[in-house]
């Protein structure tokens, strides 16, 4: 079995996983120890929803040999519940401050898909690692048609998509600083390419602004049924 497009294999003396600027050798097996923050993950035994409980069993696992701790805060399974991603950082920050508190130089891992939770979670705590089930595909996105109507009613029909049509660049800014829209639907029958681009540029670089927009987004999350 090969690994990393390399003649190496899987656990071989020449591969490592760069932990933030530490390496890990992977010439013998590591183990993963798994936390979740979340009430519905796949294995009930992996929900820790309080910090206590959070430190308490990721001391038994470093004790029972684990080499780095995984850390979820949204479940993946079939039918789970999308939660913005306010949920989601309120779900991480206390289990991570406690895991931090309890073990600061032990390896932490966050499983996220989500590019802004990642970046806010490893300024905060110095996450050695980030396991995106995604692998960069699920966080923002664009899409193009005729008047952009109709393809933002078919985006808009997905868990944790919220789609917005943007003629111009301030709609495209807003759409991000006020929705936390992560789709920008561009009606390229009526913008050119030079205010496309202008649109497309405002969305990728404007934050959520989160405060008296947050509770608005937070009830928006689609259902599964």
């Amino acid at each position: 079995m090969n690994n990393f497009s390399t003649s190496d294999s899987l656990f071989s003396k020449n591969l490592s996983l760069n932990l933030g600027g530490s390496f890990m050798s992977l010439s013998t097996p590591k183990i993963m120890g798994i936390l979740n923050t979340t009430p519905d993950s796949f294995y009930a035994g992996s929900r820790v929803p309080e910090p206590g409980q959070a430190v308490e069993r990721a001391r038994e696992m470093i004790e029972q040999g684990a080499d780095i701790l995984d850390i979820g805060a949204v479940s993946s399974r079939p039918g789970s519940e999308d939660i913005p991603e306010s949920v989601e950082l309120d779900r991480f920050i206390p289990v991570l401050e406690a895991l931090r508190e309890a073990f600061p130089e032990f390896p932490l891992s966050i499983d996220t898909w989500r590019s802004g939770v990642a970046r806010s979670l490893r300024e905060q705590f110095g996450i050695n690692m980030v396991n995106d089930i995604s692998a960069g595909e699920f966080d923002l996105g664009i899409s193009i048609c005729g008047t952009g109507n109709g393809i933002n009613m078919v985006v808009n029909k997905h868990q944790g998509i919220r789609g917005a049509l943007c003629w111009n660049e301030e709609i495209s800014r807003l759409a991000r600083a006020h929705n936390d829209a992560n789709i920008c639907a561009i009606p390229g029958r009526f913008v050119n390419e030079s205010e496309a681009c202008l649109i497309v540029k405002a969305f990728l670089t404007t934050s959520f602004e989160g405060g008296r927009h947050k509770p608005r987004i937070d009830k928006i999350a689609l259902k599964m049924y």
